[in-house]
């Protein structure tokens, strides 16, 4: 176990919840470079706090608002993150309600939240990025 996982795990919490207030300037206070999203099973990634910024504007002007509720499927705690697996409840364009079930990992860097890797479909991924998913992801190249 990382010494520091306790203080982690904390960041990790206050990231969550002032993403969930929207409160933009303590999201990316919470968080560190490479301020990263990978996204799966696309298999891309986006990084750098400029990106980071661009999202989080984009998220909580876009959908955000639309969020009518979450269902907790699980969520665990562990020296490298915390691992969210959740249903989204998002009220579309027409009005209908539409379930997303997603798979976040918060990923710990040395102080805080350094990026997120999220597991879901290509839809929510249009949701939640916008743009950015055409213009500022990357495919990853494997190790």
């Amino acid at each position: 176990m990382k010494k520091n996982t306790p203080d982690l795990i904390k960041a990790g919490r206050l990231h969550a919840a002032v993403e969930a207030k929207m409160d933009l300037e303590q999201t990316l206070a919470t968080m560190e470079a490479p301020y990263y999203y990978e996204i799966w099973p696309l298999g891309l990634r986006m990084e750098g706090y400029d990106n980071a910024r661009k999202y989080y504007e984009y998220h909580f002007k876009t959908l955000r608002p639309r969020i009518v509720g979450r269902d907790i499927i699980g969520e665990w705690e562990g020296d490298d993150g915390i691992v969210l697996e959740h249903y989204m409840h998002v009220r579309m364009d027409d009005g209908t309600i539409e379930k997303f079930r997603f798979m976040a990992v918060i990923a710990f860097g040395e102080r805080g939240v350094a990026g997120e890797r999220i597991t879901a479909d290509e839809r929510l991924f249009r949701l939640l990025f916008g743009p950015l998913l055409d213009t500022a992801f990357r495919p990853i190249t494997p190790p």
